[in-house]
């Protein structure tokens, strides 16, 4: 009988009769709050000149003049709100969290539309009405927020995590009691896997398991980690959570007794249970909204900034020497899953496999337009496309040739932690002048230290300062050949 296995069916039977409603009302949520935001939208647009005409005493104030804008605005606010996962589990996020999102996207959305303003004609509106309708939106999606938040409260069990897939942790094949199981499916939460510790510290077979969790959390959609059942034995704890940093899902401890809330961690509660959070996702959900609203909005001005390079470049490697214009070759993203990574041909050589040779100094397989643009970075500029399909960030860490990541992850502990955010064009380890061809271990040691300190210290600053690093450091890099 295999360690990790499917939930059995005597453990969905043990879920409440209502187990599916969760999903039922995510769907449906998902439908609503669009409408409800968009609509929120339309109601200010057609308030805020009323607004504006009654504190300038002007009464030619008229909706019509704003109506093209007030729409633009709305689908926007709409269709980033989708790519920023805003409609995505919303009544997770706290209060503030929420807030914090629901103001990024809206910010975004109207950097779109000031410029539009401007082109729009006859439709243009005056700067006070734009700093109005920008206000009152702002405000009255806020509240409107709040509301359907105090509804899906109140029409809905408390913590509820919709559609949630957890992956849950027993400890010497105990069954889950049924208390918990009822609580852990009034909380939206749905048991996609099971898996048993060992009774006492077994260094291989607990090692074993771990790698069977990882893999498949890897290759499955799972939100959390919940361990259940199992002994607060520190040695054991402390080996899962070593563990288990190799991937981003959030690691939740549900302690049998309230003597092992000293494990000093914070708690959170699920419909009644306290919970310990042994270890938090690398970023939370409002940091990962903001990180994806900097990569929608600088992706796209950066790309059309250096489209016309983009397609200047693409002539001379098509004129320079035979082969594809972009090299396309797998790395490892989000939660180690493959991606084709796009560049600019510079080589002669388009290694994909098992054996991939780092570049060196007057590497004769480099073209001679592929000197240049590896001296200045422009082959990477196709990665601005990998950011907008939301494969990669414009900050991360830099990932690597499949083949050097299988290398580097058995000589180098926690090494596969990289991954838990999404990889970057360019990051914290390459702005510190840990960039290029790796011969000796101890220098993708320093790079993997300087990618893990970047997760740990993470903010919107940072990433706009790794971002104005790069540009400053392109045309001095020693490491760039």
């Amino acid at each position: 009988m295999p360690v990790v296995q499917e939930a059995q069916p005597g453990l969905h039977a043990a879920l409440p009769a209502t187990q599916g409603a969760p999903d039922f009302h995510q769907n449906r949520q998902a439908l609503a709050l669009p409408a409800i935001d968009v609509a929120a939208i339309l109601a200010t647009g057609i308030v805020s000149p009323l607004i504006l005409g009654v504190v300038s005493g002007d009464r030619s104030s008229n909706i019509g003049s704003s109506l093209g804008l007030v729409l633009t605005a709305a689908a926007l606010f709409a269709v980033v709100g989708h790519a920023c996962n805003l409609y995505s589990k919303t009544n997770t996020l706290s209060v503030s969290e929420e807030i914090r999102s629901v103001f990024l996207v809206w910010i975004a959305a109207f950097i779109y539309i000031i410029p539009l303003s401007y082109l729009l004609g006859p439709l243009t509106t005056s700067p006070a009405a734009i700093l109005i309708l920008f206000a009152t939106t702002a405000l009255v999606l806020t509240i409107t927020r709040q509301a359907v938040r105090q509804i899906i409260a109140r029409y809905s069990s408390a913590s509820v995590h919709p559609g949630c897939q957890i992956f849950v942790v027993t400890q010497d094949n105990r069954p889950v009691p049924p208390g918990i199981l009822q609580k852990i499916g009034n909380s939206g939460r749905h048991v996609c896997r099971t898996a048993s510790l060992p009774a006492t510290f077994d260094d291989k077979a607990l090692s074993t398991l771990l790698d069977d969790i990882v893999d498949y959390v890897r290759r499955h959609e799972v939100d959390e980690i919940l361990l259940v059942q199992c002994q607060a034995d520190r040695k054991i704890l402390e080996r899962v959570l070593h563990h288990l940093r190799i991937v981003p899902q959030p690691v939740v401890f549900i302690p049998e007794s309230p003597v092992d809330i000293s494990l000093r961690k914070a708690t959170t509660d699920i419909s009644g249970l306290r919970a310990i959070h042994l270890r938090r996702p690398a970023l939370t959900r409002s940091q990962l909204t903001a990180k994806r609203l900097l990569d929608l909005l600088g992706g796209t001005l950066a790309l059309l900034v250096v489209l016309p390079a983009l397609l200047a470049i693409a002539a001379l490697v098509h004129l320079n020497s035979p082969g594809p214009i972009l090299f396309r070759q797998r790395r490892m993203g989000l939660n180690g899953r493959p991606f084709y990574i796009f560049k600019f041909r510079t080589m002669t050589a388009l290694d994909d496999g098992p054996v991939v040779r780092q570049a060196s100094r007057d590497d004769d397989r480099i073209t001679s337009v592929g000197h240049v643009l590896r001296r200045l970075s422009l082959d990477e500029l196709p990665q601005l496309f990998n950011v907008l399909r939301g494969e990669m960030s414009l900050v991360g860490p830099r990932p690597h040739a499949l083949a050097h990541d299988l290398e580097y992850g058995h000589a180098i502990d926690l090494y596969a932690a990289r991954h838990n955010v999404k990889p970057g064009i360019t990051g914290w380890a390459q702005v510190n002048g840990w960039r290029g061809p790796t011969p000796r271990l101890e220098l993708m040691i320093r790079r993997v230290e300087h990618d893990l300190w970047y997760m740990d210290n993470w903010s919107l600053w940072l990433d706009i300062k790794i971002l104005f690093m790069t540009v400053r450091s392109v045309s001095n890099d020693q490491n760039a050949f």
